[in-house]
């Protein structure tokens, strides 16, 4: 089992969410959480960095797609960074990759 942390890198008007080890059950209320205090704030963007991420599960794809909706209703812009491998395949097979901007590094 992997574990799960959470690092933000913000400048004024954006922030980065950097998400590392395993989006799954047992973490996805950690990152909730974190997500929901950076959509709190006034911010114009904000990065949901996955490229440290090991694995997702249904309940990780949720967030994402939670955390875009609360993001559109707040007027902030998200989106995704993500490399190839096991966390692209999840978001391209459940269709939500095509919901964000990729943000390259």
């Amino acid at each position: 089992m992997t574990s799960f942390s959470s690092v933000v890198i913000e400048s004024q008007e954006a922030a980065r969410l950097i998400l590392r080890g395993d989006l799954d059950a047992a973490s996805v209320r950690a990152a909730d959480d974190a997500l929901r205090e950076l959509l709190g704030r006034d911010l114009d963007r904000v990065v949901l960095d996955l490229t440290e991420l090991d694995f997702i599960d249904s309940m990780g794809v949720k967030l994402l797609v939670d955390g875009r909706d609360t993001a559109r209703e707040r007027g902030v812009e998200i989106a995704l960074a993500y490399e190839e491998g096991v966390v692209e395949r999840v978001l391209e097979v459940s269709g939500v990759a095509s919901l964000f901007d990729r943000q390259g590094d």
